[in-house]
């Protein structure tokens, strides 16, 4: 399987495509837009230009507000990742707090505070494992990524009478972060294997008008259940994203696909990656595909 990494101080840009890689328009009087392939937002700097209509980007930048506020609103805070508004910055973040009371929440500077990035573990791709019958898409299990010295940093806010403190883990829509992932997979291929966005079905998964998610998103398998913990120490400057793709059959002629398999934040041990099918397979082996970027720094 081919990788490719990103991390925040990696910019390249692929070659324009000159359609809408979700429907398909020449973006009409209104223009096509970049797409990043990895979001902006989590420090994601590779683009693909002209690769967006006005339309479908109103729907992927509902679906990366939605994951960018919902799940890695902690996450990138506390590493003060890019973002285009720094003014929206949270400063503070709610710590639950146990009194004679019952439970109480109290806002906690965000700089004092530690985080919670919930991360959701899926099962295959339905179109990997025969189960065809499979469309919506629920998390078998969630990994919750915290910082090493949570027990520190929220002891130090423990008021007298108080014995124990706990965060409420952000809430999400996991059908919305599927299609976040889908978005990621076709973007990717399309800018990286110059993969020919009308054999997707992803991008009607992003649009929201294909409702097959558990067919075509899910996660590499990986022994887990509950609810699992991982308390990661900082890590500098190994901030990276991966995406790689792979050619997968079931031996037979009727299943053959190109699919795409995405890991966030490496660095921090998650042990979550995430796969995508985007379409059918290629003739050759990916390593033949594989396009540099017209630009690069």
């Amino acid at each position: 399987m081919m990788r490719i990494h990103e991390g925040h101080f990696y910019s390249a840009v692929y070659r324009p495509v000159g359609k809408c890689i979700y429907c398909g328009s020449n973006g009409d009087a209104r223009g096509l837009r970049s797409e990043h392939i990895f979001p902006f937002f989590l420090g994601g700097n590779l683009e693909l230009p002209a690769a967006s209509c006005a339309d479908c980007e109103k729907i992927t930048s509902f679906i990366e507000g939605h994951c960018a506020n919902r799940i890695f609103l902690g996450f990138r805070t506390h590493k003060k990742m890019q973002t285009r508004r720094p003014k929206n910055r949270p400063t503070h973040f709610a710590l639950q707090f146990l009194g004679p009371d019952g439970w109480r929440s109290r806002d906690i500077p965000s700089d004092e505070a530690p985080f919670f990035l919930p991360l959701p573990y899926f099962d295959q791709p339905g179109v990997l494992i025969g189960d065809d019958a499979r469309t919506a898409i629920q998390p078998l299990s969630q990994t919750l990524i915290t910082t090493a010295d949570f027990r520190e940093r929220a002891q130090k806010f423990i008021e007298p009478g108080e014995t124990d403190c706990r965060i409420t883990v952000p809430t999400f829509d996991p059908a919305i972060f599927a299609r976040f992932i889908a978005k990621i997979a076709l973007a990717g291929a399309v800018a990286m294997l110059n993969y020919d966005s009308a054999k997707s079905p992803l991008g009607q998964i992003v649009l929201g008008i294909d409702s097959r998610i558990g067919q075509l998103v899910g996660c590499e398998p990986k022994e887990t259940s509950g609810i699992q913990y991982v308390e990661t120490p900082p890590v500098v400057g190994k901030d990276i994203h991966e995406i790689g793709f792979a050619q997968w059959a079931d031996g037979t002629s009727t299943r053959q696909v190109l699919t795409a398999h995405i890991e966030f934040i490496l660095g921090h041990l998650t042990g979550l990656r995430y796969v995508a099918v985007i379409g059918p397979a290629m003739p050759n082996p990916v390593e033949n595909y594989i396009q540099a970027p017209v630009r690069s720094s």
